[in-house]
């Protein structure tokens, strides 16, 4: 809640890092890239004690720039999918995700890209 990790929390993410590159270059995953930052980013955000949040663009970090280029090596097109190219002001998409005015977006489109991908329809 305060933008720390607890000591396990901690501990699981530096796991999981070394494996992380093993979901970005496995064939068979979905990769889902934020390329875009939130509108008034990062007003409203909380960061961690003597952390600042990184503004840089998207392909201007280079572990986004890795894990983009990576996946879009190995994977079909349709796997590697950018979540700042939805169609977000469509009609019928917002009709059929049930987004509010003034709603963020990108949690309900995420559950109706996972139930789309169930279907077959991504």
């Amino acid at each position: 809640a305060n933008g720390e990790r607890t000591p396990a929390e901690a501990a699981l993410f530096g796991r999981s890092l070394s494996w992380l590159s093993e979901w970005y270059a496995h064939p068979s995953t979905l990769v889902l890239k934020v390329t875009a930052l939130p509108e008034g980013y990062p007003a409203g955000f909380t960061f961690g004690a003597g952390t600042t949040p990184n503004q840089a663009q998207y392909y201007d970090r280079g572990w986004c720039f890795c894990e983009s280029s990576l996946s879009n090596l190995v994977k079909i097109y349709d796997a590697v999918l950018d979540l700042a190219l939805l169609p977000i002001d469509d009609q019928e998409l917002l009709e059929e995700s049930g987004i509010e005015e003034g709603q963020d977006p990108y949690g309900v489109l995420l559950m109706m890209l996972g139930h789309r991908c169930a279907k077959g329809r991504a």
